[in-house]
């Protein structure tokens, strides 16, 4: 039997002391990475693995106040434009209205999930400090269950929020554990 002539052509047999690509791309998918746009999404490095603690978060506190100031100004334009502004402004269109409204929306989001997600960090050191504490007292370490620890989250969740929202947020609850009592729909 002849030698095949090119690599394309050869068996699939790897060394164990080369490393090699254990697969190829179908000409049509080569043809399709080489046309496909690159995607240089650049990462966050306060959530990113990759810089393993090198990053401080405080460091990026500026992120969140031009957040804050973009979601004021935006909501001020909002209030000028809505119609109301003594008729100065020329009012939004629906669509852009919408629009509007969607990415002021958006970045109260956004905070929101920030300050949810620093209590929660807040929360866990604190019991990470407790058990050590607790260690180098007596030696032992008891350890929350989840349900406790699901407690203390959510006790930490409602202390940052208004009155108003937790109000709300106490009725979504009340209505939800009604909802379960109620007998099953034969």
């Amino acid at each position: 039997e002849p030698e095949p002539d090119s690599a394309d052509e050869a068996p699939a047999e790897y060394s164990s002391k080369s490393r090699k690509a254990l697969h190829r791309l179908t000409p049509a998918l080569a043809e399709l990475a080489k046309t496909a746009p690159k995607r240089s999404a650049p990462r966050d490095p306060r959530h990113d693995p990759l810089v393993n603690g090198r990053c401080v978060p405080a460091a990026w506190d500026f992120l969140r106040e031009e957040r804050r100031r973009e979601a004021n100004r935006l909501e001020k334009w909002l209030k000028r434009r809505d119609g109301s502004g003594g008729g100065r402004h020329q009012p939004l269109s629906e669509e852009e209205r919408e629009r509007a409204k969607s990415l002021l929306l958006r970045l109260r989001q956004l905070e929101r999930r920030e300050q949810l997600r620093d209590s929660r960090h807040q929360v866990m050191q604190e019991v990470r400090r407790e058990q050590v504490e607790q260690a180098e007292r007596s030696g032992r370490v008891s350890y929350l269950s989840r349900a406790q620890l699901r407690a203390r989250l959510e006790a930490a969740k409602t202390a940052s929020l208004s009155e108003k929202a937790r109000q709300k947020l106490e009725k979504r609850k009340a209505a939800r554990e009604k909802k379960r009592r109620l007998p099953p729909k034969s």
